[in-house]
């Protein structure tokens, strides 16, 4: 692995671990901690592929914000990490306790689990490009939102 490789790769682990990793507390308070970090990762005119809707680094801060309010007690672990060139991807399993309202569903209080699966494009030390998908599907058939498929 080059060294530009390695220091990519350590770039979004350190993002995951250092930034991602939500202490129990306010979600507005993790969130001042997160957009400050922000700009040691994200590039400002950031464009996530997968959200159209969501422009720059702004558009992720968005997400993030929504995500935490809507997840508390959020555990964030890397099932798979690698980069190649300029790309790095990953497979993260994220963990909250349903306690706020998402997408129209209100608080369940069930503690949820669901994979999420980014691919990463950085330059000069910075995320610039972004492809995620995620098990929406297995999560709100946790959250009971639609029903799991009969055997």
């Amino acid at each position: 692995m080059s060294w530009l490789e390695e220091a990519n790769k350590n770039l979004v682990l350190s993002w995951v671990h250092d930034v991602l990793r939500k202490p129990a507390g306010v979600a507005e308070e993790w969130m001042k901690q997160v957009r400050q970090k922000a700009p040691d990762y994200w590039d400002e005119n950031y464009v996530a592929h997968h959200d159209p809707a969501g422009k720059g680094r702004e558009g992720l801060l968005d997400r993030l914000t929504m995500l935490s309010s809507a997840f508390s007690g959020m555990e964030v672990e890397v099932v798979l990490l690698f980069s190649k060139g300029d790309i790095v991807a990953d497979c993260l399993r994220i963990t909250g306790n349903h306690t706020g309202h998402f997408l129209g569903m209100p608080p369940s209080g069930k503690r949820v689990s669901w994979l999420q699966n980014e691919i990463y494009r950085l330059k000069d030390g910075k995320i610039v490009e972004g492809w995620v998908t995620r098990d929406w599907l297995g999560l709100w058939q946790q959250l009971g939102a639609v029903g799991k498929p009969s055997r």
